[in-house]
């Protein structure tokens, strides 16, 4: 019992971190708290070679790391404020907040030194100023480059994402375009051929088209063509179009529809039989041919 229990925990800790990460905000945070823990661990294993020490230089890298940690936060601010800038407003402006934030983080860093080694070194000022600032902006600005660069990669999958889904949205449109040009010209055919048989006073013959034209007009409208149906029922739509076909065309039209070896419960896109019936019967009346094959 008790190792499904520490499974079953387990389990549950990985979908709420899966559920955490694939939010933005936490996205964020953990590469930043990965990210200089890294600068951490580095500085911590560096100093082995020249701090005697450790663990008043390890207050020291902690108050280096938080100070890091918080400027970057307040660099990510300012980016996100220049990032609807036009794009030499927006480089310049982040030039100038990572130059900020270093001599921040350098004057934090070399004052830490000082009053924790005192000046033991025989540098000039200058120089360990200079040092310490191109130190701290070495590392700001990777990190705003790498902050950048995921920015802008985020930015072009939403893009992406978004022609396809336009993309998506134009082919559905283009599909029920289609399937309501088809409609009312059929429609329109139909009515013209029940009339002709009511005027020859062949009754049956209509009532028999007219119900035919309800069974399929019925199935065109209850059949969303983004959807898709079993090809049984698509099959049975299309014998109900051509059955309407048939009287209207005679001996003119002729249909052999052979589905042997072909699985009837396979999912096909509704109405794309009677769309490509009707583009097919078009090709053979325009070529003098009634009679049509499919397979």
């Amino acid at each position: 019992m008790a190792p499904r229990s520490q499974e079953f925990m387990g389990n549950n800790t990985i979908q709420w971190l899966s559920a955490r990460l694939a939010m933005q905000h936490w996205q964020y945070w953990a590469l930043q708290l990965s990210g200089w823990g890294g600068y951490t661990l580095l500085t911590f294993v560096g100093s082995f070679f020249w701090v005697k020490d450790h663990w008043l230089h390890t207050g020291y890298i902690a108050v280096a790391t938080a100070s890091g940690v918080l400027l970057s936060e307040a660099m990510r601010r300012g980016f996100q404020k220049l990032w609807d800038k036009p794009p030499a407003s927006r480089l310049f402006g982040s030039l100038v907040v990572v130059i900020l934030a270093a001599v921040l983080w350098a004057a934090i860093k070399f004052g830490g030194s000082l009053w924790l080694y005192g000046k033991e070194s025989d540098e000039h000022p200058a120089l360990l100023a200079i040092y310490w600032f191109s130190y701290s902006f070495l590392i700001l600005m990777t990190w705003a480059a790498l902050y950048y660069g995921i920015k802008f990669y985020k930015a072009s999958l939403l893009q992406q994402e978004k022609a396809l889904r336009a993309e998506s949205m134009a082919h559905q449109a283009q599909l029920k375009m289609l399937r309501y040009q088809l409609n009312p010209h059929f429609l329109f055919n139909t009515l013209n051929a029940i009339s002709t048989l009511i005027l020859d006073n062949e009754g049956r013959t209509a009532n028999d088209m007219v119900t035919r034209l309800s069974q399929f007009l019925r199935h065109s409208l209850d059949n969303d063509p983004m959807q898709k149906v079993t090809l049984a029922k698509e099959v049975e739509a299309l014998m109900l179009y051509l059955d309407i076909e048939k009287v209207r065309f005679a001996d003119r039209l002729g249909v052999n529809l052979d589905l042997e070896g072909i699985h009837r419960g396979r999912w096909c896109p509704a109405c794309c039989c009677s769309r490509w019936w009707k583009t097919r019967s078009s090709t053979a009346s325009r070529s003098g041919s009634g009679a049509a094959r499919w397979r």
